[in-house]
């Protein structure tokens, strides 16, 4: 049966525009096996239940072209109690509604009249959501309706994380992250019973296969060691950054965090999972760039400086990479900037409280301390009890004379930024001097200071051989 134009409507506008890119900011969704899909007309889509998470996934997965003739089996007793939910999930799924309370009723004649008219269904042949990780047997339903459409193919799918991020007792999903396998189409063969034997066999299968793959990917490996390339803006250390990481990647599985999340290997920059810290890092950091004045300016970069942070956690825990290249660290730029808004105040002394507060390693600093009087931000974030920032493993910085810095940046022919002038990158550069001063006298972390005069290679060449040699013995956080 030809597939039927598709329809360009409210719904499908919903689906593409609202449902999928939220489903992919706050749950995250890795897919394999999509090619699966290539060249069917008609499908029964089946998987395994445990979250009503499951069907937004399975949607996701869908053909766009597939989306508004694709109806999931739900059942109307369940969702009727709620009348704004039922009538949202009618709307958007468009489902085949089944009474399972009802005896009179046949809960397959839906079924059986949307695929004749060419549609497909999504079933989940257990029934019903199960217990967290558990498959239950499948009821034979599906059987039956394989058997009366031999000709159209049954899609199995199985899906990890939803009994994580929604389970069937949670009151609330929770943003982890999913993973959806699909495997080959299979046309009926033998009995009914045979069949669906066969298919939860399958689903099983697809199930072991993913907990391998997922444990490969979760070998034991000692943490990341985190690199902060520093330097004023115009300085190259951006440039700085993604050479590293690139040169890296030949041999390692490095992950830069700069203006966006960046992974590499093999020399290569590979396609990564969004993640949700990072679209609203990168917002945040818009915003800030667009900052009229110093004091503008302030919040929104504290925040994004924070997320950044957060992020590198986040870039260890989901990739596992063996480095972690940053444009800029968080903590060290957090105390080097400092320095624009209470210049009097920044001294050695203050740098290292600084530093250790807020990566944790000194809790004896009381809220007395003069250092909450003159940096009020350090007590808010106390408050909040923010510490624990990233300390990096090894410092790079590029230290490049501001006026050179500030015609690179005219040079972009982007709009500067209240920072971006002679004066205020100058004074930006002795206090992130100072910083990476207090950092390898007093924390003992290897930094290597680097000016802009060997150029780009020369600068990439001793960068590659600091690291290698800071790194021959473990990264510090080990």
């Amino acid at each position: 049966m030809k597939r039927a134009a598709a329809v360009f409507s409210p719904r499908l506008l919903l689906h593409r525009l609202v449902l999928r890119p939220l489903l992919r900011v706050f749950f995250g969704v890795s897919v394999d096996g999509r090619e699966n899909f290539d060249g069917l007309e008609h499908y029964i889509l089946i998987a395994n239940h445990n979250s009503h998470l499951d069907v937004l996934l399975l949607n996701y997965i869908l053909p766009g072209r597939d989306i508004l003739r694709t109806h999931v089996v739900a059942a109307r007793e369940y969702f009727s109690r709620w009348r704004v939910l039922f009538h949202s999930v009618d709307y958007l799924f468009s489902p085949i509604w089944i009474d399972r309370v009802s005896k009179d009723s046949d809960p397959m004649q839906a079924m059986r009249e949307r695929l004749a008219a060419g549609d497909n269904i999504i079933i989940f042949p257990e029934g019903t959501r199960g217990a967290p990780g558990e498959i239950r047997a499948f009821h034979s339903g599906v059987g039956r309706l394989a058997g009366e459409f031999p000709d159209i193919p049954i899609i199995p799918v199985f899906l990890h994380g939803p009994e994580r991020a929604f389970p069937k007792s949670g009151g609330f999903p929770l943003p982890i992250w999913n993973s959806v396998t699909i495997g080959p189409p299979q046309h009926f063969a033998g009995s009914s019973a045979a069949f669906v034997a066969t298919l939860e066999t399958l689903i099983r299968e697809l199930s072991g296969s993913a907990v391998a793959s997922r444990h490969r990917r979760a070998q034991v490996k000692a943490p990341p060691a985190l690199v902060a390339v520093m330097g004023v803006d115009g300085s190259g250390k951006s440039t700085l950054s993604h050479s590293i990481a690139r040169q890296l990647s030949a041999a390692h599985e490095v992950c830069l965090v700069t203006d966006g999340l960046e992974f590499y290997t093999g020399g290569l920059q590979k396609d990564i999972r969004p993640l949700l810290a990072e679209t609203v890092r990168q917002h945040i950091g818009t915003y800030a760039k667009h900052a009229s004045s110093l004091k503008h300016y302030k919040v929104p970069k504290l925040a994004e400086l924070l997320l950044r942070d957060y992020l590198l956690g986040e870039a260890g825990r989901w990739y596992k990479p063996d480095f972690v290249i940053q444009d800029g660290s968080p903590l060290l730029n957090l105390v080097g900037w400092s320095i624009l808004y209470r210049e009097a105040a920044f001294n050695r002394e203050v740098c290292l409280k600084a530093l250790k507060l807020l990566s944790g390693q000194d809790a004896s600093i009381r809220r007395g301390d003069p250092i909450f009087q003159d940096f009020p931000e350090l007590l808010a974030l106390k408050r909040l009890k923010h510490a624990g920032m990233f300390l990096p493993d090894a410092v790079i910085m590029l230290d490049v004379n501001p006026q050179v810095c500030c015609q690179r940046i005219a040079a972009r022919g982007e709009r500067v930024q209240p920072h971006e002038t002679a004066e205020k990158l100058g004074k930006m550069r002795n206090g992130y001097l100072r910083v990476c001063e207090v950092v390898r006298e007093d924390l003992g972390i290897p930094v290597l200071t680097l000016t802009g005069d060997q150029g780009m290679d020369e600068v990439s060449r001793l960068a590659l051989g600091f690291i290698n040699t800071s790194m021959a013995e473990g990264p510090a956080h080990d």
